[in-house]
């Protein structure tokens, strides 16, 4: 009942109304976006498996502890600022918007050199600064070109921004084929990577100069940087969920570990790319026609088509996690198996959760969200801290079932009125008005 849509659009909304126009529309750009984010994050992951195995669990380990602290500083560029650019822009494409959103991320970016410098200057970074430098100047590269890659979707170039991102993911790829076919060390892989990143920047200014963005009137950076504060809690609580178990487990039980933990998770993480394109993909069109009639069937229709879509893999994780891993990494890391398994248990709550947490975004509830992010965040380090030490990659990847569970109920709680919306009002219980959305709300 709950991801029922009426065959008949006629029935509430009339010949051609929202329900079946914008179902269409939807559709379409969900599956835009996620052939696009396909392509591009099967890039990605073919990098992660080029390096483990080439390095083993224990260098894999390494590797990914320095490749996302550096990632992790880098996103203080985004900070919620992508989002609120993307729903700004999708409501109405202006020149202003544009280069309010581009003084902003300049403004997180020069903020983000200014503490390295000092930090270097300070002697807080350690003799491996060389290799968290060129990490680093690898993901700013990679934050801009994702940046100018969401102006290109807001302006209906889902295939524009995949050819961007493509081409980010596919340089990354053969920079690191390269250096490691070579025998190079993890600083010569991280140069490689970062000088990888210049191509997609080119494309994606390329196809950004065919757009009038000629600047007329006052910017509003400020005013986008206010909106994308509570986005910007939410993805620094992100940061510290994702990456807490890696950073714990590498600590308290040793590279090894860390290595068999990175290797399952980054299968799991791998899947994202369903939910998140999905619910990306379709993120313009609720934002833009959030409070209309029809709109909570759309989003049942989306969460429904998401947990369809989360089962098989699920269930492969679950029940077969050790071939699996042989398949993409080869022998030595059998030692993921039964956090891979333990992972599967928690992917159909990730995928309920792209769309459950982006309702909230959608419908200005930028609070509710901050709380139900903050709630996996306590779970997920709380259980980490309890259970790494005795179980290791095992106990990290329980704290993610647990933490992603929390985070679906909680989300749920606070956008079921969403979702349930028309069937409420056809049991006689009185509908809300529509009303404005404030976006700090």
């Amino acid at each position: 009942m709950l991801f029922r849509i009426p065959m008949t659009v006629a029935e509430e909304n009339g010949a051609g109304g929202f329900r079946e126009r914008d179902l269409r529309r939807a559709f379409s750009a969900g599956a835009g976006k996620l052939s696009w984010d396909l392509g591009s994050r099967v890039l990605s992951f073919a990098l992660s498996i080029l390096v483990a195995r080439r390095l083993g669990a224990e260098g894999f380990g390494t590797y990914a502890v320095y490749w996302y602290s550096a990632w992790m500083v880098s996103q203080a560029t985004d900070l919620g600022l992508h989002l609120v650019s993307l729903r700004s822009l999708s409501r109405s494409f202006e020149p202003r918007v544009f280069w309010s959103a581009v003084l902003a991320k300049g403004a997180l970016t020069a903020g983000v050199l200014v503490l390295t410098l000092i930090a270097l200057g300070a002697g807080a970074l350690s003799a491996e600064e060389p290799l968290l430098l060129w990490l680093l100047a690898a993901h700013l590269l990679g934050s801009w070109v994702e940046f100018l890659g969401v102006t290109l979707r807001s302006r209906g170039g889902i295939a524009r921004e995949g050819m961007v991102l493509t081409a980010l993911r596919f340089a990354s790829l053969a920079a690191a084929a390269w250096a490691l076919s070579g025998g190079a060390d993890l600083e010569t892989l991280a140069e490689a990577l970062a000088l990888s990143s210049l191509p997609a920047l080119a494309l994606a200014l390329a196809l950004l100069a065919r757009i009038d963005l000629r600047l007329r009137g006052g910017t509003e950076a400020r005013r986008l940087l206010r909106e994308a504060l509570p986005l910007g809690l939410v993805s620094a609580m992100t940061l510290l969920y994702l990456r807490a178990d890696l950073f714990i487990v590498a600590a308290v039980a040793g590279a090894s570990e860390a290595g068999f933990f990175q290797s399952a998770f980054r299968l799991f993480e791998a899947t994202f790319v369903v939910s998140g394109g999905l619910a990306a993909g379709t993120f313009p069109l609720l934002a833009a026609r959030f409070g209309e009639k029809g709109f909570d069937a759309l989003a049942r229709f989306v969460l429904g088509l998401l947990v369809l879509l989360s089962t098989p893999i699920a269930l492969a994780f679950a029940l077969v996690p050790g071939p699996i891993l042989t398949v993409f990494y080869g022998e030595g890391f059998e030692g993921a198996s039964r956090p891979l398994s333990l992972l599967g248990i928690a992917l159909v709550a990730v995928f309920a959760n792209a769309l459950s947490t982006h309702l909230l975004v959608a419908s200005g509830r930028n609070g509710r969200l901050v709380l139900s992010i903050a709630v996996r965040l306590v779970v997920g380090v709380a259980l980490d801290v309890l259970l790494v030490p005795r179980w290791g990659a095992s106990g990290a990847a329980f704290a993610v079932v647990a933490a992603e569970w929390s985070l679906l109920l909680v989300s749920l709680s606070f956008s079921g009125d969403i979702l349930l919306l028309s069937l409420l009002s056809r049991r006689g219980a009185p509908r809300e008005p529509r009303q404005e959305v404030s976006p700090c709300s």
